[in-house]
């Protein structure tokens, strides 16, 4: 068949039918002219029905005539076109029929779906996920199983399957194979099985091993042969430095075609234009492709993510032109015999019943059959018209002016649903809430834009597809069993459960799912999402502010209440440690009236260990004093003055101190940890208090040093990361570390009051307290944790930067 029919072919219209404005001018005046005789419109009418008999031997095909348009003036139809394999050379007409406009230029957008591995391409005409497919001639047993497809053409006029060995193993004829492993990709290899079967070799007298798709088992041993493409394995087999032995099946009396191009019969049926559209542009494509390899190659490189190099894209080019044969043969052609001889092949192989009818299968005889029986039934018609047509007159008036009616009526019907239809998308696309609907089967038929936004791709990337194509087996047997549920029992409970999104954003929604039974007694799943991301963060929020103001005011009465008492122990330990242990003139006056030598019993009193517990109480007061006045600072706003300072500064004064702190070298041996600085040139003053911004970073540097240098989980190499750099209308200051990290629980109340991992007697847990009431009370900023086990901690400090014009400009920086 010649795919490029000429474009008569394609265009409506009998060639030697009236015009168009003609016949409406002549009907005009039949109506018009009430008065004239009958026998002058039998006339006309036999005349009209002479002329249209005598024009239907040259009419192209009746079938396209009919097909009424599917897009406006000046839009693309969409149409999907199912590879066979991922991008390469391979498809090089359709890539070419797409950059250089032949799918434009017949009204069709074309979208070239990738193919992998375990795919039969034409399966996906019949699921609504394509339009047109790449297959191989095994499509033949999908015929057999009844499923409408249709041989469009025949791209590749030699079947690029080949039997695949090393040549140094001697393994170069079918015979050498009886006994060996093979790699088969069934039911696609029937030409190499066939090859086999015709020198003696059948499946019993070999090893079958499904197929890898790799090469590799045939490099290592793994398998003595596999089936392969004679454009791809060979090349790539050779650069691993392997010859490649190649059993080409076209040689022992086995050739099929390969790649050919499918679609079903209703496409055929509802779309016979397009169907000749696509077509003509496949063909003027390929013979591009193989006119202009190269560019083609740099097209793929391009535009086509592919893992082949330009080449093997070359290579694969060069063998192909063999197989298309493009200067012998129309690109598309097919031999209903040669189809007739690959069908015996399947039927020997067992694959196909005995007897099996192509009729129908092939597109040109299909076309020609419906031209045949459509030219028949117009001519019965219009026989039949011309005894009928003296009857019709008498009321056609009546039915032209209903005809009108029920025209005008149908065009405002129509309207109003299209009008109904956008309305209601509009509607649902414009909910910021996501909503789907799936049928019976479980699968979707509709989502809105937040919906699909969600998964991470568009509306149409998931109409026809379960749940099974779109989330882990688990997931999707969870998914399908609540939806099950909802088809027996009306709806489901809201669930609550947290997802995260196509970018990696953790989302926890509220979904409710409810059955919809239609007027025809259709079955659908309609499930709403709630997104309460933002909620659920506020809602912590609040309750940590509402603990921190609760703790404020419990903070305050505390500090008042202990300052007393602790006043009264500080005065009192500080009094017997001057009275028991300093040589003051009144002590040992007191002393010798008592006849005691005091020299002697402050002696006594060292040894015993009194000396050490006195200090040990003004140590535990000083403790006790440094905690009421945090806690002080707490419970009231700050009263020192703010100014503009520099937050790199600031943080540079704290790793000076850090640096150069006796006790805590001893303790962290600073100079062992890697820090890492980075302050973004554009750094702009905050307002605020330096020494209370200084506190809060060393607190947090303090806990991470002890975090990386203590304990089994220690990194190899501690790392403190500091960043400031603006963010928006805030500055940011990010203290990342390396250590072990926090889990959710640790992480959820690190800010909370007396809370600390260290051990006993070793903090108070109060110093991210006060560092958080430091950062948002004081300075109206946030405080941020993120961290995970084994991966760090992350601190993150947002102060605002002041409004312009609000602040003098800082004559200092801290």
């Amino acid at each position: 068949m010649d795919i490029a029919a000429s474009s008569s072919d394609s265009h409506s219209g009998f060639p030697g039918a009236i015009p168009a404005r003609t016949r409406r001018s002549s009907l005009a005046r039949w109506g018009a002219s009430p008065g004239a005789g009958l026998s002058a419109l039998i006339l006309r009418a036999v005349m009209v029905i002479a002329v249209l008999f005598a024009s239907l031997p040259l009419q192209a095909s009746p079938l396209l005539a009919a097909e009424p348009s599917n897009s406006p003036p000046g839009l693309l139809t969409d149409v999907r076109l199912q590879l066979k394999w991922k991008h390469q050379f391979q498809f090089a007409g359709y890539y070419a029929a797409v950059t250089k406009g032949f799918f434009a230029k017949e009204g069709l957008n074309v979208q070239l779906v990738e193919g992998v591995p375990g795919l039969t391409p034409s399966e996906r005409l019949f699921t609504g996920q394509a339009d047109y497919a790449v297959d191989s001639t095994a499509i033949l047993l999908l015929r057999q199983k009844g499923v409408k497809v249709v041989a469009l053409a025949a791209i590749f006029q030699h079947s690029p399957n080949i039997l695949l060995t090393r040549r140094d193993s001697g393994l170069t004829t079918p015979q050498s194979l009886a006994g060996k492993r093979i790699m088969f990709t069934d039911p696609t290899d029937p030409e190499c099985r066939a090859m086999l079967a015709n020198e003696g070799v059948y499946a019993k007298d070999y090893i079958t091993v499904p197929h890898t798709w790799s090469i590799d088992p045939l490099i290592n041993g793994t398998v003595d042969a596999m089936s392969a493409y004679i454009t791809n394995e060979p090349y790539t087999m050779e650069r691993r430095g392997v010859t490649p032995g190649i059993i080409v099946p076209n040689q022992y009396a086995v050739d099929f075609y390969g790649d050919c191009l499918t679609t079903s019969e209703e496409e055929i049926a509802q779309h016979p234009r397009r169907v000749e559209a696509f077509l003509r542009a496949v063909s003027e494509g390929w013979r591009y492709a193989m006119d202009h390899p190269e560019e083609m190659v740099d097209v793929i490189l391009k535009n086509y993510p592919t893992q082949r190099t330009r080449d093997e894209l070359l290579y694969e080019a060069a063998a192909m032109r063999d197989l298309i044969q493009p200067e012998l043969v129309e690109v598309g052609h097919m031999n209903p015999a040669r189809w007739q001889h690959i069908a015996q092949t399947y039927e020997r192989l067992g694959l196909l019943a005995p007897g099996f009818s192509l009729e129908g299968w092939l597109y040109p005889e299909l076309k020609q059959a419906q031209s045949d029986r459509e030219r028949r039934q117009v001519r019965d018609m219009l026989t039949i018209g011309v005894a009928v047509f003296l009857a019709g007159c008498m009321v056609g008036g009546t039915l032209l002016v209903f005809n009108k009616r029920l025209s005008r009526m149908v065009r405002e019907r129509t309207r109003a649903l299209e009008q109904s239809r956008d309305f209601f998308l509009a509607v649902i696309n414009a909910m910021k809430d996501p909503v789907f609907v799936k049928d019976a089967s479980l699968r979707y038929i509709l989502l809105n834009n937040a919906c699909a936004e969600l998964a991470g791709g568009k509306p149409e990337d998931f109409i026809g597809k379960t749940d099974e194509g779109l989330f882990p087996e688990d997931v999707a047997l969870a998914y399908g069993n609540e939806d099950r549920a909802v088809l027996r029992e009306g709806n489901a409970p809201v669930r609550q459960e947290t997802i995260t999104d196509a970018r990696g954003a953790p989302h926890t929604l509220l979904t409710q799912k409810t059955r919809y039974t239609d007027s025809a007694g259709q079955e659908f799943i309609v499930g709403s999402l709630r997104d309460i991301t933002e909620f659920k963060r506020m809602q912590d929020v609040v309750v940590q502010a509402e603990k921190m103001m609760s703790l404020g005011v419990l903070a305050a009465g505390m500090a008042h209440e202990i300052n007393n008492p602790l006043g009264i122990i500080m005065q009192s330990s500080q009094n017997l440690q001057r009275r028991l242990f300093e040589g003051l003139t009144a002590n040992k006056a007191a002393a010798a009236e008592l006849g005691l030598d005091f020299e002697a019993m402050s002696a006594y009193m060292k040894r015993r260990g009194i000396l050490e517990s006195v200090e040990h109480i003004r140590e535990a007061c000083g403790r006790a004093g440094t905690i009421v006045r945090n806690m002080l600072e707490f419970s009231r706003k700050s009263e020192e003055d703010h100014s503009l300072c520099g937050l790199p500064a600031i943080v540079d004064n704290v790793l000076d101190m850090i640096s150069n702190d006796y006790d805590l070298k001893k303790r962290y041996d600073f100079r062992k940890i890697k820090l890492e600085k980075s302050y973004a040139p554009d750094c702009t003053p905050v307002l605020c208090s330096p020494t209370k911004i200084g506190q809060v970073i060393l607190n947090i540097l303090l806990n991470a040093m002890q975090a990386m240098t203590s304990g089994g989980q220690s990194p190899e190499e501690p790392t403190l990361s500091i960043q400031v750099r603006p963010d928006g209308d805030r500055m940011r200051i990010a203290l990342q570390d390396n250590g072990p990290g926090m889990d959710a629980e640790v992480r959820k109340r690190i800010f909370e009051p007396f809370f600390t991992t260290k051990d006993p007697g070793k903090g108070t847990g109060l110093g991210m307290f006060v560092s958080y009431n430091i950062i948002t009370e004081m300075h109206g900023g946030q405080l941020l944790v993120d961290s995970s086990p084994g991966k760090g901690t992350t601190f993150t400090i947002l102060l605002p930067m002041p409004s312009p014009g609000g602040h003098p400009e800082a004559g200092a920086e801290a």
